[in-house]
């Protein structure tokens, strides 16, 4: 049985975030009924996405960086605040934080990242946490950043382990 992007995004951004700290049914009662309509495109579901992760998460900021195929950048649509200005922004391919999520596979920590270049980058985001989509699909010459979710500081002040 296939599984739709939306819900392969719903269980991606709900298996990362929404442990024992976030109550889930209290989320999903709150924003389930702008992930439970259709929707067709990246662009949308990139528009809701950080503002639902900022609002449920309590972060003081949440971006979400979506490969553009006809132009090869990386798009950001962000929530934040006055501090960032990131919604619209872009990265480049080349960029040593795309680099390095495509060539790891992995989330970035800010507290653990050494590379000057990265940290730099992940500061512009306001991200504390970067999580990327990579695909090694054969439908991609080699392997590729689909997407990836930052997330800024908890206003808790709580650290993502």
């Amino acid at each position: 049985m296939k599984r739709s992007f939306l819900d392969i995004i719903r269980g991606f951004v709900f298996r990362v975030f929404f442990g024992h700290h976030y109550d889930y049914q209290k989320i999903l009662e709150k924003y389930g009924y702008a992930l439970a309509r259709p929707m067709t495109d990246i662009h949308r579901l990139s528009l809701m996405l950080p503002y639902i992760l900022m609002k449920a998460m309590h972060l003081s900021v949440a971006s979400i960086i979506v490969l553009d195929p006809k132009t090869g950048h990386y798009n950001i649509h962000a929530e934040d605040g006055p501090k960032y200005k990131l919604d619209n922004q872009t990265l480049n391919l080349d960029s040593p934080l795309v680099q390095e999520l495509i060539s790891s596979g992995k989330e970035l920590f800010l507290a653990k990242t050494q590379n000057a270049a990265i940290v730099s980058e992940m500061e512009k985001l306001g991200a504390q946490l970067i999580i990327p989509a990579v695909s090694k699909s054969p439908k991609f010459p080699k392997p590729t950043l689909l997407f990836a979710i930052g997330l800024g500081k908890m206003i808790s002040g709580d650290e993502y382990t």
